[in-house]
């Protein structure tokens, strides 16, 4: 009759992992959220920004032509900034880390002039 035990114990582990992952689950939507309510802050303090515009920052995305605000209200504040200044060019690298690994987005004169993302098209 050791079978019972040993339920017992394959029973615990079940509750512990569910646990950890409804735990993990939650904070994943509680950074979410905070993404969503700092995107919709941003919108509507910025009411004259163009619907295409608009549009993006909601959804998370980046355009060509941003300026670095409406990017920080798009995807956050980036992981690392590095000036690439040139005689001809005030430049800068933004650095994000996501789960589909690292973006570059390059801004010239406070626009966004591209991106890149290392092995992606």
């Amino acid at each position: 009759m050791r079978m019972q035990p040993l339920i017992s114990t394959l029973l615990g582990v079940v509750l512990l992992l569910l646990g950890a992952a409804q735990a993990s689950h939650a904070r994943e939507c509680a950074g979410q959220c905070v993404d969503q309510q700092r995107r919709a802050d941003f919108v509507n303090r910025n009411a004259n920004l163009p619907d295409k515009v608009k549009g993006a920052i909601l959804s998370g995305k980046v355009l060509l032509g941003m300026s670095k605000e409406e990017v920080i209200a798009a995807i956050g504040e980036p992981q690392q900034s590095v000036d690439v200044n040139a005689s001809w060019a005030v430049r800068e690298q933004w650095v994000y880390q996501a789960q589909g690994g690292l973006t570059y987005y390059y801004f010239k004169f406070g626009s966004v002039s591209g991106w890149h993302k290392p092995g992606g098209p």
